[in-house]
């Protein structure tokens, strides 16, 4: 050996080995401070949810103070990240106003029954107008009509051999034998038939001139035996095209002692008597009650209320390119209208829908502006009215702040809060070409699951976007039990889980702002979240209201809606058997149909009822 050599040798190995135990010490000195800086992340993330999904925040629905609230709160958490105003005059809201539906005017509202003499029932008391009727008027015998429901091809009609036209309609909630498992009506679960609005379209395609509505003996039980009255708003605005309003069973009860029902011998003077004998023979007792007539006027008016998007900036090197990162803020308020538990009046706080989206949102605005001046300007939106039908983010895209064609790509955290039980879907990976790739780079070596999908979900707000042309993400783990109930809780959410999602979101802003020319749109086929119980339509609902069906701000590329030819503003009213009355009915429905079936299906377009004929797909999922 030579001894020069053996010697240098000697001496790199020393070096090495000292090269590798400096490495292990730096290496060991920066794992407390990622550990810290990962724990301060998680605070951040857990104060803002907190925050939001507070009750003093009233589940930050429209028409309450806690919207603005949250408006405040997400406008001081870019402020104090150091992010300027995005408005033109420097400031941090976008104005704008949403109606609100109907608002009760009790002094030209009242509702009198009775045979010779009419006996007026106190409002609020006795009987409460519901917005999802409107103003209107009727005076007319009075027909008590069951659960009022038609369903003949499950073998029970309320309406069968009755003419109810011109008639104000008794009906009671839900549907008959709630607890039979071998019910017709899918046994112990709530079928589309049990669904006011549903009840409110077969009152409407029988010619009824009103609708009142008693609570069923289930209901009861559920509001631990008290008959009570919903607020005005629990079904929804003004949709239904004749009165509707809710009277109490004690209400009911004395007008069948002085007019019972019959069926064949027997006489029936309350309503308990009633729902047993149709429980029992899974018969309709649809009838006049005698002589009695319903007299009644409601009348509401139209509410607006003005609400903001918050928007901020960090300017990049190229003043005239953008990148839009965003979330709404808002929810659902104290539930109604958009709510699965549609009877319940409680604080529905949206920890994941939005408080989640809301936070990472936030937290990446923190980490962008506490770095290096990125290359593009990037446009931080926090957004409002998203849950009455992406109104706040279509206000934006029609009333820009930068411009559109100028606006590369946007970003848009809507439900993150579930990671760990779902994985991170991206929706968006097929709305330009370069994404697919960009997706596949940034998924490596991440300790959960990334899925990513070609299709664009069309209820969320990055949809306004993409139908600008801008390509879009959507980052978003998942549907839940707890989605749209009062249920939906901090408790219920993987914080440390959103850090993930906005670390993963962060190395896709990267990527985004890297690329120097920009990318290609690509038309991509819209989704819908994946239920693998659902057969497929392709339809992108408006979530707004209003509408007596439910009214859709699309069709996806290549779906069976469009190839059956349903458009834009087309109002779903009957899918199959069943009617529609909003979009959990349209989920039913798609339950109960199956993958290959061909129905027919009635839309409303421009006042005219239109037949279509569509052939249900299978499920949709990543081709990944």
């Amino acid at each position: 050996m030579n001894p020069s050599k053996g010697w240098l040798l000697v001496r790199l190995n020393s070096y090495r080995r000292a090269l590798a135990a400096f490495s292990l010490l730096m290496f060991a000195a920066c794992l407390p401070a990622f550990a810290e800086n990962r724990e301060a992340a998680i605070g951040r993330i857990t104060a803002d949810v907190t925050y939001l999904a507070s009750d003093a925040l009233e589940g930050r629905g429209v028409e309450t103070a806690g919207n603005q609230k949250a408006a405040d709160y997400v406008r001081k958490a870019l402020e104090d990240a150091g992010l300027k105003g995005g408005m033109p005059d420097g400031s941090y809201f976008q104005p704008f106003t949403i109606s609100l539906g109907e608002e009760l005017k009790p002094e030209e509202t009242k509702l009198a029954i009775g045979g010779d003499e009419s006996h007026s029932l106190e409002l609020g008391k006795d009987f409460q107008p519901l917005y999802l009727g409107g103003t209107g008027a009727a005076k007319a015998p009075l027909v008590f009509a069951g659960y009022g429901i038609s369903a003949p091809g499950l073998k029970y009609d309320d309406y069968a051999d009755v003419d109810v036209k011109g008639k104000v309609v008794l009906i009671l909630r839900k549907e008959p034998q709630q607890n039979d498992p071998h019910s017709a009506f899918d046994g112990t679960d709530t079928t589309a038939h049990a669904y006011v609005r549903t009840k409110i379209t077969a009152a409407e395609e029988h010619g009824a001139a009103a609708v009142l509505i008693v609570n069923d003996s289930g209901t009861i039980k559920e509001e631990e035996g008290t008959d009570k009255l919903v607020k005005p708003n629990a079904f929804g605005d003004g949709a239904a095209k004749i009165p509707f309003g809710q009277i109490t069973r004690v209400k009911v009860d004395e007008l069948l002692a002085e007019a019972p029902l019959k069926s064949g011998d027997k006489t029936f003077s309350t309503l308990t008597e009633i729902e047993s004998h149709i429980d029992d023979t899974f018969s309709p007792m649809t009838q006049p009650l005698g002589e009695v007539t319903a007299d009644l006027e409601f009348a509401f008016n139209t509410r607006e209320v003005g609400v903001v998007n918050v928007i901020a900036k960090v300017p990049g090197e190229k003043e005239d390119e953008f990148v839009v990162v965003g979330a709404h803020f808002d929810h659902i308020g104290y539930g109604g209208a958009g709510s699965r538990k549609p009877g319940v009046h409680e604080i529905h706080n949206g920890a994941d829908d939005n408080a989640s989206g809301t936070s990472a949102m936030l937290e990446l605005a923190r980490r962008v502006a506490s770095g290096q001046k990125p290359s593009r300007t990037i446009i931080f939106m926090g957004f409002n009215g998203e849950e009455r039908g992406l109104l706040g983010s279509n206000y934006y895209v029609e009333h820009p702040v930068v411009p559109l064609d100028k606006t590369i790509a946007m970003l848009n955290f809507d439900m993150v809060g579930r990671l760990g039980d779902n994985p991170l879907t991206v929706y968006g990976v097929g709305s330009a070409t370069e994404f697919d790739e960009l997706i596949a780079k940034a998924s490596e070596d991440r300790e959960y699951e990334v899925k990513p999908v070609d299709g664009v979900m069309g209820a969320s707000d990055h949809y306004g976007f993409f139908l600008k042309r801008v390509p879009v993400f959507h980052f978003f783990t998942g549907l839940t039990e707890q989605y749209h109930t009062p249920s939906d809780d901090v408790e219920t959410l993987n914080l440390p889980g959103i850090v993930n999602a906005v670390d993963f979101s962060e190395t896709v802003l990267e990527a985004v702002l890297k690329d120097d020319d920009g990318f290609e749109y690509v038309e991509a086929p819209t989704e819908s979240p994946s239920r693998g119980d659902m057969a497929y339509l392709g339809v992108v609902p408006d979530y707004s209201g209003g509408t007596n069906g439910l009214k859709i701000n699309g069709a996806g590329k290549d779906s069976p809606a469009e190839k059956a030819g349903l458009q834009a503003g087309d109002v779903i009213t009957k899918f199959g058997d069943l009617a529609i009355g909003d979009v959990q009915g349209l989920a039913d429905a798609l339950r109960k149909y199956k993958p290959g079936d061909k129905l027919k299906v009635i839309v409303r377009r421009d006042d005219n009822d239109i037949e279509l004929e569509v052939e249900l797909g299978a499920p949709r999922g990543s081709k990944k």
